[in-house]
């Protein structure tokens, strides 16, 4: 799991976020990931408690990937 950043920004891993929640920017929106959702969904409310702009892709990089395989099915 992990919050989404820029290409130039290290991207923390759910074995480091947690010891360094500073080491994420609170002034910037952060979206959460994981590959069924269930995890980041946990991160992102914890760090919206906690007062950050969090969000978590619902349904993880599974549901991602067949929102994007049903998109381009029908393109064809």
């Amino acid at each position: 799991m992990t919050p989404a950043t820029s290409p130039t920004t290290p991207t923390p891993t759910c074995n480091t976020w947690p010891s360094r929640p500073d080491s994420i920017d609170q002034g910037r929106p952060v979206i959460f990931y994981c590959r069924a959702g269930i995890r980041s969904g946990m991160a992102a409310e914890a760090f919206r408690a906690a007062g950050w702009d969090a969000y978590n892709l619902r349904g993880g990089l599974l549901a991602w990937g067949d929102a994007v395989t049903n998109s381009d099915q029908a393109k064809c």
